[in-house]
Protein backbone atom coordinates (compact mmCIF):
# COMPACT_ATOMS: atom_id res chain seq x y z
CA UNK A 1 0.00 0.00 0.00
CA UNK A 2 1.17 3.37 -0.87
CA UNK A 3 2.50 5.80 1.98
CA UNK A 4 -0.23 8.47 2.38
CA UNK A 5 1.78 10.31 5.48
CA UNK A 6 5.28 11.68 5.54
CA UNK A 7 7.02 11.64 8.83
CA UNK A 8 9.54 14.50 9.85
CA UNK A 9 12.55 12.57 8.44
CA UNK A 10 11.11 13.04 5.10
CA UNK A 11 9.52 16.55 5.47
CA UNK A 12 12.98 17.58 6.41
CA UNK A 13 14.66 16.19 3.37
CA UNK A 14 11.86 17.72 1.06
CA UNK A 15 12.47 21.30 2.80
CA UNK A 16 16.40 21.01 2.14
CA UNK A 17 16.15 19.90 -1.45
CA UNK A 18 13.52 22.03 -2.53
CA UNK A 19 16.10 25.38 -0.49
CA UNK A 20 18.96 24.17 -2.20
CA UNK A 21 16.87 24.47 -6.03
CA UNK A 22 16.60 20.87 -6.88
CA UNK A 23 14.71 20.17 -10.01
CA UNK A 24 11.00 19.43 -8.59
CA UNK A 25 10.33 16.39 -10.65
CA UNK A 26 13.37 14.86 -9.66
CA UNK A 27 12.44 15.34 -6.20
CA UNK A 28 9.05 13.78 -7.22
CA UNK A 29 10.45 10.55 -8.68
CA UNK A 30 12.38 9.84 -5.66
CA UNK A 31 9.36 10.15 -3.68
CA UNK A 32 7.56 8.23 -6.09
CA UNK A 33 10.41 5.31 -6.06
CA UNK A 34 9.37 5.39 -2.17
CA UNK A 35 5.94 4.83 -2.50
CA UNK A 36 4.51 7.66 -1.71
CA UNK A 37 1.38 8.25 -2.87
CA UNK A 38 0.77 10.91 -5.74
CA UNK A 39 -1.74 13.04 -3.69
CA UNK A 40 0.61 13.14 -1.12
CA UNK A 41 3.70 13.93 -2.91
CA UNK A 42 1.50 17.00 -4.61
CA UNK A 43 -0.35 18.15 -1.10
CA UNK A 44 3.06 18.47 0.45
CA UNK A 45 5.46 20.16 -2.28
CA UNK A 46 2.50 22.47 -3.44
CA UNK A 47 3.74 21.45 -6.88
CA UNK A 48 2.53 19.95 -10.22
CA UNK A 49 4.81 17.54 -12.24
CA UNK A 50 5.66 19.53 -15.65
CA UNK A 51 7.16 16.16 -17.39
CA UNK A 52 4.57 14.51 -19.21
CA UNK A 53 6.14 11.11 -18.86
CA UNK A 54 5.98 11.65 -14.98
CA UNK A 55 2.50 12.75 -15.00
CA UNK A 56 1.49 9.56 -16.89
CA UNK A 57 3.58 7.43 -13.86
CA UNK A 58 1.42 9.28 -11.38
CA UNK A 59 -1.42 8.78 -12.69
CA UNK A 60 -0.77 4.95 -13.27
CA UNK A 61 0.31 4.75 -9.80
CA UNK A 62 -3.55 6.26 -8.93
CA UNK A 63 -4.74 3.82 -11.10
CA UNK A 64 -3.47 0.59 -8.59
CA UNK A 65 -5.30 2.70 -5.93
CA UNK A 66 -7.88 0.33 -3.77
CA UNK A 67 -11.45 1.64 -3.59
CA UNK A 68 -10.67 1.86 0.55
CA UNK A 69 -7.94 4.51 -0.49
CA UNK A 70 -10.23 6.38 -2.88
CA UNK A 71 -13.45 5.91 -1.05
CA UNK A 72 -14.96 8.04 -4.36
CA UNK A 73 -13.77 5.76 -6.62
CA UNK A 74 -17.71 4.41 -7.33
CA UNK A 75 -18.75 8.00 -8.25
CA UNK A 76 -15.94 8.53 -10.73
CA UNK A 77 -16.70 5.30 -12.72
CA UNK A 78 -20.37 6.00 -12.87
CA UNK A 79 -19.48 9.40 -13.70
CA UNK A 80 -17.39 8.12 -16.88
CA UNK A 81 -19.73 5.17 -17.59
CA UNK A 82 -22.45 7.70 -18.87
CA UNK A 83 -24.51 6.30 -21.30
CA UNK A 84 -24.64 8.86 -24.35
CA UNK A 85 -27.52 8.00 -26.96
CA UNK A 86 -26.75 8.24 -30.24
CA UNK A 87 -22.95 9.65 -29.62
CA UNK A 88 -20.03 8.84 -31.87
CA UNK A 89 -17.14 7.70 -29.37
CA UNK A 90 -14.13 9.49 -31.35
CA UNK A 91 -11.00 7.09 -31.73
CA UNK A 92 -8.98 7.86 -28.71
CA UNK A 93 -7.53 5.52 -25.88
CA UNK A 94 -6.91 8.49 -23.29
CA UNK A 95 -9.61 11.03 -23.46
CA UNK A 96 -13.62 9.14 -23.06
CA UNK A 97 -14.95 11.92 -26.29
CA UNK A 98 -17.81 11.88 -27.75
CA UNK A 99 -19.90 13.93 -30.77
CA UNK A 100 -23.57 14.30 -30.95
CA UNK A 101 -25.35 15.69 -34.15
CA UNK A 102 -28.16 17.72 -34.21
CA UNK A 103 -28.65 18.38 -30.12
CA UNK A 104 -29.80 21.48 -30.99
CA UNK A 105 -32.32 22.59 -34.23
CA UNK A 106 -30.91 25.21 -36.82
CA UNK A 107 -33.48 27.71 -35.31
CA UNK A 108 -32.68 26.88 -31.71
CA UNK A 109 -28.87 27.61 -32.70
CA UNK A 110 -29.80 30.87 -34.11
CA UNK A 111 -32.42 32.49 -31.34
CA UNK A 112 -28.92 31.61 -28.84
CA UNK A 113 -26.59 33.25 -31.37
CA UNK A 114 -28.65 36.31 -31.77
CA UNK A 115 -28.65 36.75 -27.81
CA UNK A 116 -25.09 35.90 -26.54
CA UNK A 117 -24.15 38.36 -29.45
CA UNK A 118 -26.31 41.25 -27.59
CA UNK A 119 -24.94 40.53 -24.14
CA UNK A 120 -21.45 39.77 -24.85
CA UNK A 121 -17.97 40.64 -22.64
CA UNK A 122 -14.51 39.84 -23.20
CA UNK A 123 -13.34 36.45 -21.50
CA UNK A 124 -11.30 35.91 -18.93
CA UNK A 125 -9.36 33.09 -17.40
CA UNK A 126 -9.08 31.38 -13.96
CA UNK A 127 -4.76 32.36 -13.68
CA UNK A 128 -5.47 35.88 -13.78
CA UNK A 129 -1.44 36.59 -13.84
CA UNK A 130 -1.46 34.67 -17.59
CA UNK A 131 1.33 36.79 -19.10
CA UNK A 132 -0.04 35.67 -22.69
CA UNK A 133 -2.38 38.78 -23.05
CA UNK A 134 -3.70 36.75 -26.29
CA UNK A 135 -4.35 33.97 -24.25
CA UNK A 136 -8.19 33.30 -24.86
CA UNK A 137 -9.37 36.60 -27.36
CA UNK A 138 -12.90 35.73 -27.28
CA UNK A 139 -16.48 37.29 -26.17
CA UNK A 140 -18.35 35.42 -23.42
CA UNK A 141 -21.93 35.41 -22.29
CA UNK A 142 -23.60 34.20 -19.34
CA UNK A 143 -26.93 32.90 -20.35
CA UNK A 144 -29.14 34.06 -17.52
CA UNK A 145 -32.05 30.79 -16.83
CA UNK A 146 -34.77 32.87 -15.62
CA UNK A 147 -35.02 35.62 -18.39
CA UNK A 148 -34.96 33.23 -21.12
CA UNK A 149 -37.37 30.15 -21.79
CA UNK A 150 -35.13 28.58 -24.64
CA UNK A 151 -32.05 28.54 -22.13
CA UNK A 152 -33.70 27.02 -19.64
CA UNK A 153 -34.89 24.47 -21.81
CA UNK A 154 -31.63 23.57 -23.00
CA UNK A 155 -29.56 23.72 -19.87
CA UNK A 156 -32.22 21.05 -18.80
CA UNK A 157 -32.35 19.44 -21.82
CA UNK A 158 -28.30 18.97 -21.31
CA UNK A 159 -28.52 17.43 -17.70
CA UNK A 160 -30.99 14.99 -18.82
CA UNK A 161 -29.44 13.96 -21.27
CA UNK A 162 -26.58 13.52 -19.15
CA UNK A 163 -28.40 11.89 -16.41
CA UNK A 164 -26.68 14.33 -14.14
CA UNK A 165 -28.60 15.99 -11.91
CA UNK A 166 -28.78 19.96 -13.07
CA UNK A 167 -27.94 21.37 -9.49
CA UNK A 168 -24.57 19.23 -9.85
CA UNK A 169 -23.61 21.96 -12.81
CA UNK A 170 -22.62 25.29 -13.69
CA UNK A 171 -24.72 27.20 -15.68
CA UNK A 172 -24.39 27.48 -19.48
CA UNK A 173 -21.81 29.89 -20.85
CA UNK A 174 -22.12 31.25 -24.24
CA UNK A 175 -18.68 32.32 -26.41
CA UNK A 176 -18.29 34.44 -29.49
CA UNK A 177 -15.37 34.07 -31.52
CA UNK A 178 -14.85 36.64 -34.09
CA UNK A 179 -11.62 36.14 -37.02
CA UNK A 180 -8.45 36.08 -35.36
CA UNK A 181 -9.93 35.25 -31.96
CA UNK A 182 -9.21 31.93 -30.60
CA UNK A 183 -8.67 30.24 -26.89
CA UNK A 184 -4.96 29.16 -26.84
CA UNK A 185 -4.07 25.28 -24.85
CA UNK A 186 -5.93 25.07 -21.84
CA UNK A 187 -7.30 22.21 -19.80
CA UNK A 188 -10.97 22.53 -18.44
CA UNK A 189 -10.64 21.42 -14.90
CA UNK A 190 -9.06 23.32 -11.99
CA UNK A 191 -5.22 22.10 -11.63
CA UNK A 192 -5.24 19.75 -7.90
CA UNK A 193 -4.04 21.27 -4.55
CA UNK A 194 -3.72 25.10 -6.18
CA UNK A 195 -5.20 28.39 -5.26
CA UNK A 196 -7.07 27.66 -8.18
CA UNK A 197 -9.20 24.94 -7.38
CA UNK A 198 -10.01 26.05 -3.93
CA UNK A 199 -11.08 29.25 -5.08
CA UNK A 200 -13.22 27.80 -8.07
CA UNK A 201 -13.44 23.81 -6.98
CA UNK A 202 -13.55 24.30 -3.14
CA UNK A 203 -17.25 24.31 -2.80
CA UNK A 204 -19.05 22.95 -5.67
CA UNK A 205 -15.83 20.14 -6.68
CA UNK A 206 -13.52 19.10 -9.46
CA UNK A 207 -15.16 19.94 -13.17
CA UNK A 208 -16.44 16.58 -14.55
CA UNK A 209 -17.96 16.61 -18.11
CA UNK A 210 -17.98 19.47 -20.18
CA UNK A 211 -20.96 19.75 -22.85
CA UNK A 212 -20.38 22.57 -25.95
CA UNK A 213 -22.91 22.43 -28.23
CA UNK A 214 -21.53 24.98 -31.79
CA UNK A 215 -24.08 27.42 -32.92
CA UNK A 216 -22.40 28.18 -36.08
CA UNK A 217 -20.75 26.24 -38.79
CA UNK A 218 -17.14 28.05 -39.70
CA UNK A 219 -16.06 29.05 -43.12
CA UNK A 220 -12.48 28.24 -42.03
CA UNK A 221 -11.03 27.80 -38.46
CA UNK A 222 -12.52 27.99 -35.30
CA UNK A 223 -11.51 23.74 -34.90
CA UNK A 224 -11.82 22.03 -31.67
CA UNK A 225 -8.20 20.45 -31.69
CA UNK A 226 -7.59 17.89 -28.90
CA UNK A 227 -3.17 18.86 -28.67
CA UNK A 228 -2.47 15.77 -26.98
CA UNK A 229 -3.54 13.00 -28.58
CA UNK A 230 -3.87 14.71 -32.11
CA UNK A 231 -7.61 14.97 -32.77
CA UNK A 232 -9.41 18.06 -34.47
CA UNK A 233 -13.05 18.58 -34.87
CA UNK A 234 -14.54 21.20 -37.22
CA UNK A 235 -17.24 23.18 -36.02
CA UNK A 236 -21.00 21.99 -37.37
CA UNK A 237 -24.03 23.71 -36.22
CA UNK A 238 -26.19 22.29 -33.70
CA UNK A 239 -23.48 19.84 -32.92
CA UNK A 240 -22.30 19.04 -29.50
CA UNK A 241 -18.68 17.93 -28.74
CA UNK A 242 -18.81 15.90 -25.18
CA UNK A 243 -15.74 14.93 -22.87
CA UNK A 244 -15.09 13.86 -19.26
CA UNK A 245 -12.22 15.75 -17.45
CA UNK A 246 -11.52 13.33 -15.35
CA UNK A 247 -10.17 9.17 -15.93
CA UNK A 248 -12.29 6.81 -13.92
CA UNK A 249 -10.04 6.64 -10.96
CA UNK A 250 -10.74 10.45 -10.41
CA UNK A 251 -7.43 12.10 -11.23
CA UNK A 252 -7.84 14.77 -13.58
CA UNK A 253 -7.12 13.97 -17.50
CA UNK A 254 -3.68 16.13 -18.45
CA UNK A 255 -4.86 14.52 -22.15
CA UNK A 256 -7.96 16.77 -22.51
CA UNK A 257 -5.59 19.39 -23.25
CA UNK A 258 -7.72 21.77 -26.24
CA UNK A 259 -7.13 24.71 -27.89
CA UNK A 260 -9.79 26.59 -29.68
CA UNK A 261 -8.32 27.70 -33.19
CA UNK A 262 -8.07 30.83 -34.28
CA UNK A 263 -11.46 31.33 -36.81
CA UNK A 264 -10.06 32.44 -40.05
CA UNK A 265 -12.85 33.40 -41.97
CA UNK A 266 -16.34 33.57 -40.34
CA UNK A 267 -17.18 33.16 -37.12
CA UNK A 268 -17.99 30.94 -34.24
CA UNK A 269 -20.75 30.41 -31.49
CA UNK A 270 -20.64 28.04 -28.98
CA UNK A 271 -22.09 27.21 -25.53
CA UNK A 272 -20.42 25.13 -22.68
CA UNK A 273 -22.22 23.49 -19.87
CA UNK A 274 -19.90 22.22 -17.22
CA UNK A 275 -20.52 19.63 -14.70
CA UNK A 276 -18.98 19.36 -11.19
CA UNK A 277 -18.41 16.35 -9.03
CA UNK A 278 -20.76 18.17 -5.95
CA UNK A 279 -22.53 21.61 -7.14
CA UNK A 280 -25.09 21.95 -4.43
CA UNK A 281 -25.81 18.45 -3.60
CA UNK A 282 -23.42 16.69 -1.34
CA UNK A 283 -24.17 12.84 -1.93
CA UNK A 284 -22.19 12.07 -4.36
CA UNK A 285 -22.87 11.05 -7.88
CA UNK A 286 -24.95 8.12 -8.80
CA UNK A 287 -26.10 6.31 -12.23
CA UNK A 288 -29.84 6.62 -12.36
CA UNK A 289 -30.62 3.48 -13.63
CA UNK A 290 -33.42 4.01 -16.47
CA UNK A 291 -30.41 5.72 -18.16
CA UNK A 292 -28.47 2.77 -18.71
CA UNK A 293 -31.01 0.81 -20.96
CA UNK A 294 -30.72 0.64 -24.46
CA UNK A 295 -32.57 3.12 -27.14
CA UNK A 296 -34.48 1.36 -29.13
CA UNK A 297 -35.45 3.56 -31.83
CA UNK A 298 -33.78 6.97 -33.34
CA UNK A 299 -36.27 8.99 -31.76
CA UNK A 300 -37.97 7.16 -28.94
CA UNK A 301 -41.45 7.34 -29.97
CA UNK A 302 -44.13 7.29 -32.79
CA UNK A 303 -47.79 8.34 -32.62
CA UNK A 304 -50.02 6.72 -35.12
CA UNK A 305 -53.29 5.35 -35.59
CA UNK A 306 -54.40 2.28 -33.96
CA UNK A 307 -56.44 -0.40 -36.57
CA UNK A 308 -60.13 0.56 -37.47
CA UNK A 309 -62.01 -2.40 -36.05
CA UNK A 310 -60.01 -2.94 -32.54
CA UNK A 311 -60.49 1.11 -32.30
CA UNK A 312 -64.29 0.27 -32.60
CA UNK A 313 -64.64 -2.20 -30.28
CA UNK A 314 -62.52 -0.41 -27.63
CA UNK A 315 -65.12 2.17 -28.63
CA UNK A 316 -68.23 0.29 -27.96
CA UNK A 317 -67.06 -1.67 -24.65
CA UNK A 318 -66.13 2.13 -23.23
CA UNK A 319 -69.74 3.39 -24.32
CA UNK A 320 -71.18 0.30 -22.61
CA UNK A 321 -69.43 0.36 -19.53
CA UNK A 322 -68.86 4.19 -19.18
CA UNK A 323 -71.60 4.19 -16.03
CA UNK A 324 -69.11 1.46 -14.18
CA UNK A 325 -66.98 3.61 -13.92
CA UNK A 326 -64.65 3.99 -10.31
CA UNK A 327 -62.41 6.65 -9.13
CA UNK A 328 -58.68 5.24 -8.89
CA UNK A 329 -57.57 4.45 -5.80
CA UNK A 330 -54.54 6.73 -4.75
CA UNK A 331 -51.99 3.44 -3.90
CA UNK A 332 -52.82 3.20 -7.97
CA UNK A 333 -52.07 6.55 -9.20
CA UNK A 334 -49.19 7.29 -7.07
CA UNK A 335 -47.90 10.65 -6.37
CA UNK A 336 -47.71 11.49 -10.26
CA UNK A 337 -51.31 12.06 -10.67
CA UNK A 338 -52.79 14.88 -9.42
CA UNK A 339 -55.35 17.57 -9.84
CA UNK A 340 -55.80 21.36 -8.96
CA UNK A 341 -59.83 20.98 -8.30
CA UNK A 342 -61.58 19.12 -5.81
CA UNK A 343 -62.82 16.87 -7.95
CA UNK A 344 -61.02 13.33 -7.85
CA UNK A 345 -58.04 13.14 -10.71
CA UNK A 346 -58.64 10.11 -12.63
CA UNK A 347 -61.40 7.07 -13.05
CA UNK A 348 -60.94 3.46 -13.95
CA UNK A 349 -62.89 1.12 -16.34
CA UNK A 350 -61.74 -2.17 -15.63
CA UNK A 351 -61.17 -4.00 -19.18
CA UNK A 352 -62.85 -7.84 -20.09
CA UNK A 353 -59.93 -10.46 -20.12
CA UNK A 354 -60.87 -10.94 -23.60
CA UNK A 355 -60.19 -7.17 -24.67
CA UNK A 356 -57.04 -7.17 -22.75
CA UNK A 357 -55.91 -10.60 -24.97
CA UNK A 358 -57.25 -8.46 -28.28
CA UNK A 359 -55.30 -5.75 -27.62
CA UNK A 360 -52.75 -7.57 -26.77
CA UNK A 361 -52.32 -9.30 -30.47
CA UNK A 362 -52.75 -6.52 -32.34
CA UNK A 363 -50.34 -4.16 -30.78
CA UNK A 364 -47.49 -6.56 -29.91
CA UNK A 365 -46.66 -7.18 -33.24
CA UNK A 366 -46.83 -3.58 -34.40
CA UNK A 367 -44.55 -2.92 -31.25
CA UNK A 368 -42.25 -5.54 -31.81
CA UNK A 369 -41.63 -4.11 -35.93
CA UNK A 370 -41.26 -0.83 -34.44
CA UNK A 371 -38.42 -1.42 -31.71
CA UNK A 372 -37.40 -4.51 -34.18
CA UNK A 373 -36.93 -7.00 -31.00
CA UNK A 374 -39.41 -9.65 -29.50
CA UNK A 375 -41.36 -8.66 -26.61
CA UNK A 376 -43.67 -10.28 -24.12
CA UNK A 377 -46.96 -8.34 -22.46
CA UNK A 378 -46.48 -7.33 -19.10
CA UNK A 379 -49.62 -5.21 -18.09
CA UNK A 380 -52.80 -3.58 -20.00
CA UNK A 381 -54.66 -1.10 -17.52
CA UNK A 382 -58.23 -0.38 -17.53
CA UNK A 383 -59.58 2.74 -19.27
CA UNK A 384 -58.29 5.35 -17.44
CA UNK A 385 -60.60 8.74 -17.38
CA UNK A 386 -58.37 11.86 -16.44
CA UNK A 387 -60.80 14.05 -14.90
CA UNK A 388 -60.80 18.29 -15.42
CA UNK A 389 -57.43 19.73 -13.97
CA UNK A 390 -55.66 16.62 -13.83
CA UNK A 391 -51.87 16.49 -14.39
CA UNK A 392 -49.76 13.93 -14.81
CA UNK A 393 -46.12 14.79 -13.31
CA UNK A 394 -43.13 14.11 -16.11
CA UNK A 395 -41.54 10.40 -15.21
CA UNK A 396 -40.34 7.20 -16.48
CA UNK A 397 -41.97 3.94 -15.94
CA UNK A 398 -41.15 0.83 -14.54
CA UNK A 399 -37.70 -0.68 -15.84
CA UNK A 400 -38.62 -3.83 -15.76
CA UNK A 401 -41.45 -4.40 -16.86
CA UNK A 402 -42.69 -1.18 -18.84
CA UNK A 403 -39.97 -0.20 -21.03
CA UNK A 404 -41.98 -0.13 -24.75
CA UNK A 405 -45.40 0.57 -24.26
CA UNK A 406 -48.61 2.17 -26.04
CA UNK A 407 -51.10 4.89 -24.75
CA UNK A 408 -54.49 4.70 -27.11
CA UNK A 409 -56.61 7.55 -26.64
CA UNK A 410 -60.11 6.31 -26.47
CA UNK A 411 -62.41 9.74 -26.32
CA UNK A 412 -62.31 13.05 -24.68
CA UNK A 413 -64.28 16.47 -24.16
CA UNK A 414 -61.98 19.18 -24.07
CA UNK A 415 -62.11 22.97 -24.52
CA UNK A 416 -58.15 23.13 -25.11
CA UNK A 417 -55.92 19.92 -26.37
CA UNK A 418 -54.03 18.12 -23.79
CA UNK A 419 -50.91 17.22 -24.85
CA UNK A 420 -48.51 14.69 -24.09
CA UNK A 421 -44.92 15.50 -23.30
CA UNK A 422 -42.56 13.33 -24.06
CA UNK A 423 -38.42 13.73 -24.05
CA UNK A 424 -36.51 11.94 -26.78
CA UNK A 425 -33.25 9.92 -26.51
CA UNK A 426 -31.97 13.88 -26.89
CA UNK A 427 -33.89 14.83 -24.10
CA UNK A 428 -35.23 17.31 -26.53
CA UNK A 429 -39.38 17.77 -25.14
CA UNK A 430 -42.57 17.53 -27.49
CA UNK A 431 -45.85 18.15 -27.48
CA UNK A 432 -48.16 15.05 -28.96
CA UNK A 433 -51.22 16.22 -29.31
CA UNK A 434 -53.91 12.95 -29.47
CA UNK A 435 -57.44 12.38 -31.06
CA UNK A 436 -59.72 9.40 -30.41
CA UNK A 437 -58.38 6.10 -32.50
CA UNK A 438 -54.57 7.95 -32.01
CA UNK A 439 -51.81 5.66 -30.28
CA UNK A 440 -48.17 6.20 -29.09
CA UNK A 441 -45.78 4.14 -28.58
CA UNK A 442 -42.86 4.49 -26.62
CA UNK A 443 -40.19 3.82 -24.81
CA UNK A 444 -41.59 4.39 -21.70
CA UNK A 445 -38.78 2.93 -18.88
CA UNK A 446 -36.08 5.73 -20.91
CA UNK A 447 -38.17 8.75 -21.77
CA UNK A 448 -39.92 11.33 -19.03
CA UNK A 449 -43.25 11.50 -20.31
CA UNK A 450 -46.13 13.19 -18.38
CA UNK A 451 -49.18 15.70 -19.03
CA UNK A 452 -47.98 18.29 -16.65
CA UNK A 453 -50.37 21.17 -17.65
CA UNK A 454 -53.80 20.90 -16.25
CA UNK A 455 -56.88 18.83 -17.72
CA UNK A 456 -59.08 21.81 -19.74
CA UNK A 457 -62.09 19.95 -20.23
CA UNK A 458 -64.93 17.59 -18.47
CA UNK A 459 -62.63 14.19 -19.30
CA UNK A 460 -59.56 12.54 -21.58
CA UNK A 461 -60.13 8.56 -21.92
CA UNK A 462 -56.86 6.25 -22.79
CA UNK A 463 -55.52 2.93 -21.89
CA UNK A 464 -51.89 2.21 -21.54
CA UNK A 465 -50.62 -1.22 -22.61
CA UNK A 466 -46.86 -1.79 -21.71
CA UNK A 467 -44.13 -4.75 -22.62
CA UNK A 468 -40.84 -5.81 -21.87
CA UNK A 469 -38.04 -7.29 -24.06
CA UNK A 470 -38.00 -11.33 -23.89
Amino acid sequence: MMQTQMDKGWKDWLQLNISRGCDKDGIVKILMDANFHPLTIVNEMKYLPQSNALVTLMNQAMSSVSPAENPDLEMYQALDAIHLPFAQRLPSDQVRLHVVEDFLSASECVQLVDQIKSHCRPSTITTPDEADKYFRTSQTCDLLLEAHALTQEIDQRIAEYMGIEPERSEVIQGQYYQVGQQFKKHTDYFEPNTWEFEKFGGDQGQRTWTFMIYLTDVEEGGETRFTDIDLEIKPKRGMAVVWNNLTPKGEVNPYTMHWAKPVVHGEKVVITKWFRTQGSITTPFKTLPYKQLPCFTTEGFKKTRLPDDLFTTITEFYQKNRAHTVAEENDAIGTYIQTTTDHHPAKLIELSEELRQAIFSVICPLLEDWVNIKLKPSAVYGIREYQRGATLKMHVDRIDTHQVSMIINVAQQVEKDWALQIADHKAKIHHVIMSPGDVVFYESARLQHGRPEPLDGEYYANIFAHTAPM
